[in-house]
């Protein structure tokens, strides 16, 4: 998805329309919480739709401060319909596809975006691919770009807590099963995005990021551009 320029940000952030849209995944606060940014205090976007499910849009639409956005014409929460293609602009379209997560407020949703030249899947958030109703070799296969749950590389690295209660993918443990599918060629590029701030692939120059790029495999970047 093509960033917006700087200069062009600027401008239509004057209008009150930097964004032509915003699309939430789901109700966990790391997710949403940004939004909290664009009200009256922070940037005060105007009538800009929040394209998710049907129950991510009932909470914001329900709860406080998100509701205050909503009711001052801030934000539109957009319902769409899993499962089907819906088109966004005429250029590009969307299909919201679920995924088992951690569901205490709202559902949750992976986003298939399809412009004219390419695919892309956008799926930070998963229990385990075992769970899901999809095949995720397949899925890879299928997309130009997958960026996908990066969130831990290891077990160890919240000492006191349980992986129990924050039940991700491990980052090996995806590339160990993607691994056949990446060396074949048949996947597009395979990029591991909502890395937790324990997570040592984040360390510029350490072998967890020289093992990921070395299997063939990458790390998104604030600023990263994926044209469709």
């Amino acid at each position: 998805i093509d960033a917006i320029e700087a200069p062009a940000f600027r401008r239509r952030a004057g209008e009150r329309r930097p964004f032509d849209g915003i699309f939430l995944t789901h109700a966990h606060i790391g997710h949403y919480t940004g939004l909290a940014l664009l009200g009256n205090e922070g940037l005060g976007i105007r009538d800009t739709p929040v394209y998710c499910t049907a129950a991510m849009a009932d909470f914001l639409s329900s709860e406080q401060p998100w509701a205050f956005l909503v009711e001052q014409g801030r934000i539109v929460p957009t319902p769409l319909e899993t499962g089907r293609w819906h088109s966004i602009d005429g250029v590009f379209d969307v299909q919201l596809w679920p995924v088992p997560h951690r569901d205490e407020f709202a559902d949750t949703v992976g986003f298939l975006f399809r412009g004219p030249s390419a695919s892309l899947l956008f799926l930070p958030d998963i229990n385990s691919w075992a769970a899901w109703e999809r095949d995720l070799d397949e899925v890879v296969r299928s997309v130009d770009v997958a960026l996908l749950d990066g969130s831990f590389w290891s077990i160890d690295e919240l000492p006191g807590r349980s992986m129990d209660d924050l039940p991700h993918p491990l980052m090996r443990a995806t590339m160990d099963r993607l691994q056949a599918v990446v060396d074949s060629g048949e996947a597009g590029r395979v990029v591991f995005t909502h890395l937790n701030n324990s997570n040592p692939a984040l360390d510029e120059g350490g072998p967890e990021q020289a093992e990921v790029a070395r299997r063939g495999f990458e790390i998104a970047r604030e600023g990263m551009r994926f044209s469709l």
